[in-house]
């Protein structure tokens, strides 16, 4: 893989913690054995995210789809 064809996966990559939620919800939320799975997955990586990258302008949606997706987990 060369250069541009890297830059190009890179810029079109989804922004991390959409990314991890997108894993999250791959698992089976319908349980609570799978819910708590899938949160115990997620929040290792969501307790070394700083402050500030949660508070940017561009993390508004990322901060949404974890809150629904707790949501989800909270209701099943």
């Amino acid at each position: 893989m060369g250069t541009e064809a890297y830059l190009k996966l890179l810029k079109e990559a989804p922004p991390y913690v959409d990314y991890l939620i997108a894993r999250a919800r791959q698992m089976d939320l319908t349980t609570g054995e799978g819910k708590q799975r899938a949160l115990n997955f997620l929040l290792p990586y969501i307790q070394k995210i700083p402050n500030g990258i949660m508070r940017s302008n561009g993390q508004r949606g990322s901060r949404n789809s974890f809150a629904l997706m707790s949501r989800s987990c909270v209701r099943h």
